[in-house]
């Protein structure tokens, strides 16, 4: 989140437009003593960019990931009994940053891993029915068939409820 907010302010404020040296600064003004203290730490050049700073801090907080057990844990991953698909997409998305697969081929394996691990059988079903699946046209299949179950549920409860 740190480096998604950084990322928002490098182009609200175009910090990418000045000095590399006043653009350090701006990042470690609002860092704590410990995060000053890792950073003190660092093997890095004379002069690096902010980037390299970021990529340090990553290698320092996160280590070095396992791929294949990274890849493992994401072929693992399905939808649970009371999760809604949302969450489990962006738990997939959020999950294969990490596997280190070609960045052309992610919305593909997204999109075979919703397809594998969605716990709706007709879900399931309706998005085999597809020619050409596409991830955007998953989604969409994916969102629809889980309104309709809300939907339906709650038009449950109302007969129920006039009976």
């Amino acid at each position: 989140m740190f480096k998604q907010r950084w990322n928002t302010y490098t182009i609200l404020a175009d910090i990418n437009e000045l000095p590399t040296m006043k653009q350090q600064a701006l990042f470690m003004k609002p860092l704590f003593d410990d995060a000053l203290d890792a950073y003190n730490s660092f093997q890095m050049n004379e002069d690096p960019s902010v980037n390299d700073i970021i990529e340090a801090f990553d290698e320092y907080i996160i280590g070095k990931a396992n791929e294949t057990y990274e890849r493992l844990n994401f072929n693992k991953r399905l939808q649970k009994q009371d999760e809604n698909f949302e969450h489990f997409y962006a738990d997939l998305k959020r999950m294969i940053k990490t596997c280190n697969y070609c960045n052309q081929f992610e919305k593909s394996i997204i999109k075979d891993k919703i397809v594998l691990g969605i716990n709706d059988p007709v879900t399931q079903k309706d998005l085999l029915k597809v020619n050409n699946l596409t991830l955007q046209k998953c989604i969409d299949i994916c969102k629809a068939n889980q309104n309709a179950e809300l939907q339906k549920n709650i038009i449950k409860e109302e007969q129920i409820n006039k009976i």
